[in-house]
């Protein structure tokens, strides 16, 4: 799915340091950094809310808007976040050009139910997310897959995944992606009928078999 423009409004960093990024988060912002381009870094701060608005989206590149200069095409590289505190502490972001190639990472999302879940079996995602190079302007903000059809011990790979045009996945073409397999419990149960089926009987010594000892 292709992606929509997201603009975010960014101010200026006058001083910067962790005495005036702790200020700052106090004053409802956060600190932001723009690399890239063999340019020297570029400091924001970014509005909790305008950044919260954003952070739940799958988006991988914004707009950054600064009170003074030019509007920024960014990639979303790192973002700090305080799980104690629930907040964002700080993020990285890295200059593009609308026409050059990156890597970046995107998230799968899954469409439907395996037939393997009625066939006794459990969907595990081995992967979230895969990277993939192309422009910016080309990179979808997520991948969505289909799964209806995946039978029990099926699996679907990155080969398998239907990219756009002008994307490719860096992976491994045959790593798994997702799979359909019986639960770690039914397969142990399998197991253990398949060992007592499979056992040889041991014939008893035949001085084990009750015979009376003569006094």
């Amino acid at each position: 799915m292709a992606k929509e423009k997201h603009l975010i409004p960014v101010v200026v960093r006058e001083t910067v340091g962790t005495a005036a990024s702790r200020r700052a988060r106090r004053q409802g912002m956060v600190p932001a950094v723009v690399y890239g381009h063999g340019a020297e870094p570029k400091s924001f701060l970014i509005t909790v809310k305008d950044w919260d608005h954003i952070a739940k989206q799958d988006v991988q590149i914004v707009q950054l808007k600064p009170n003074k200069g030019a509007e920024l095409n960014v990639l979303i590289k790192d973002v700090q976040y305080d799980y104690l505190k629930s907040m964002t502490e700080h993020i990285d972001f890295l200059e593009v050009k609308m026409d050059e190639i990156i890597t970046a990472s995107i998230p799968i999302h899954t469409v439907g139910t395996p037939i393997g879940i009625t066939q006794g079996g459990t969907l595990e995602h081995m992967l979230h997310e895969i990277e993939v190079e192309c422009t910016p302007i080309t990179l979808p903000e997520f991948i969505e897959v289909n799964i209806d059809a995946i039978e029990l011990n099926g699996e679907i790979n990155i080969e398998d995944l239907k990219l756009p045009e002008g994307v490719t996945a860096t992976g491994d073409p045959k790593q798994t992606v997702l799979h359909v397999i019986l639960p770690r419990v039914a397969e142990e149960e399998e197991e253990d009928a398949a060992e007592g089926t499979d056992a040889p009987t041991e014939a008893a010594p035949a001085g084990e078999k009750g015979d009376a000892t003569s006094g």
